[in-house]
């Protein structure tokens, strides 16, 4: 009876036991089976995590820095499953990574125009220019009225390519250097420009002139132009700017180099080498006469003092010009003339004409040079001063220039007492002369020579 209990309670064990093992097989087969359908999930949640920024976070114009942000491990706190990927038992496939992201997902940039790219491009080249951006930025609504009329064909497109306030230019491939072929900076130059402004002046005592592209041969005009800067208005320097293997030479260049010593013109004279503008902002420049008025608006912008072209005479100190921030002469009533001017270096309005560069059109004659500036001086009459007879008159008509060249006619102006200086428009008169020659010519042109060369405007 004994061993047929024990017989039955072990028969009854083995069965519970293999019952046992099979629930427990079961269990085992129905997790293997969804054992990878869990890891999906997880994944795909912590993908979520890491795509989908916080409600809280702005989107702002810096999607790589924010995306970044979002996928960081927070430093203190408890993690969680859903805070922090695990990689221990997930391979390359399961780790979430940026591959899972579609475009629609990932935040992007603003798009710029072409034209704004291009401005905060050459903006690098002039960052440190200490500017007035306030002024400028509360006159570019203005700036922009005045220049309409001016654009030609970017009418239309005028508020898509003035895209900037701030003017923009590249100083990068500027070479300064003096007569012995010392190099000096771009700061080196501009300190000493700023330590000639004495107190009650505006305008540095520096002096600017733009050499010839084509010929470097200097004509006879063009010494007398040199000579009556250094002698009458008395620059602590001057800016010869040039384009690259295009120094001044020839008979009359020689002349200018003999009436300055050595060291007078080591220290007085500084050479500044730069490329030939073919572009300003987004447009392009063709004419040389264009490439010329980019380069002298630059030069005095950066640098400040007084720009003149090359058959410009100056005839009295400058002194009581030089108190005004900004000053240029009239040329005829619906203009003003960028043949000669000073300015106080980053002076506003100098920023302000250069800026409506990015409508300039190179196919028109005069609207940026002389028109533009005649508006602009209209709307911002506080920002520059007009001198109307002394430094554009007599201007290049036909009427008023018979006055500079025709024989007795120098009784129609009184140069002496009414101009600073005198512009001779000498590609419309274009007649050659010598030291002989002009010493009897007997007219305003000879007079003013004269009064240069020799101290006396007598023959």
């Amino acid at each position: 009876m004994q061993h047929l209990l024990c017989n039955w309670i072990f028969q009854t064990s083995n069965r519970r036991c293999v019952a046992a093992l099979a629930v427990l097989l079961s269990l085992s087969l129905f997790y293997i089976g969804i054992k990878p359908w869990i890891r999906t999930q997880t994944v795909l949640f912590d993908t979520e995590v890491v795509d989908a920024p916080s409600r809280n976070t702005e989107v702002s114009d810096e999607p790589a820095r924010m995306t970044s942000q979002s996928a960081q491990t927070p430093k203190t706190g408890h993690k969680t499953e859903s805070q922090t990927p695990k990689t221990v038992h997930k391979t390359d496939s399961q780790t979430p990574k940026t591959v899972h992201k579609t475009d629609s997902q990932t935040p992007k940039p603003l798009q710029k125009s072409s034209a704004m790219k291009e401005s905060e491009e050459k903006q690098k080249g002039f960052s440190s220019l200490p500017v007035d951006s306030r002024a400028l930025k509360k006159n570019f609504p203005m700036l922009k009225e005045a220049a309409k009329k001016h654009s030609g064909r970017y009418h239309s497109r005028l508020d898509q390519m003035m895209a900037t306030y701030l003017p923009a230019v590249d100083t990068s491939a500027w070479s300064p250097h003096s007569p012995s072929g010392k190099k000096l900076t771009i700061e080196e130059v501009h300190s000493v420009a700023k330590s000639t402004i004495q107190p009650g002046f505006q305008v540095p005592n520096i002096a600017h002139f733009v050499m010839p592209f084509g010929e470097t041969n200097l004509q006879f005009h063009q010494m007398v132009s040199l000579l009556s800067c250094l002698h009458i208005m008395k620059p602590h320097r001057l800016l010869l700017w040039y384009a690259p293997g295009k120094l001044p030479s020839g008979h009359w260049w020689d002349r200018v180099r003999k009436n300055l010593t050595e060291s007078e013109w080591e220290e007085r004279i500084i050479f500044v080498q730069r490329p030939i503008p073919t572009s300003v902002y987004t447009v392009p420049v063709h004419g040389k006469e264009h490439q010329s008025d980019v380069m002298r608006l630059e030069a005095v912008l950066v640098f400040g003092g007084l720009y003149m072209d090359i058959d410009v005479l100056v005839l009295k100190p400058l002194e009581p010009l030089r108190k005004f921030v900004c000053t240029i002469g009239r040329e005829v009533p619906y203009g003003l003339c960028n043949g000669v001017f000073l300015s106080a270096p980053s002076g506003t309005f100098l920023a302000m004409w250069h800026t409506a560069y990015q409508v300039f059109n190179d196919e028109a004659w005069g609207e940026h040079s002389v028109k533009l500036p005649h508006s602009m001086q209209a709307a911002f009459p506080d920002l520059c001063h007009v001198e109307e007879e002394s430094m554009d008159r007599p201007n290049w008509t036909p009427e008023e220039r018979t006055w500079i060249y025709n024989i007795g006619q120098q009784s129609r102006w009184d140069w002496r007492t009414k101009n600073y200086v005198m512009h001779l428009w000498f590609r419309l008169y274009n007649k050659q002369h010598s030291m002989d020659s002009i010493r009897t010519l007997n007219s305003m042109y000879g007079e003013m020579c004269r009064r240069i060369l020799y101290g006396s405007g007598q023959p």
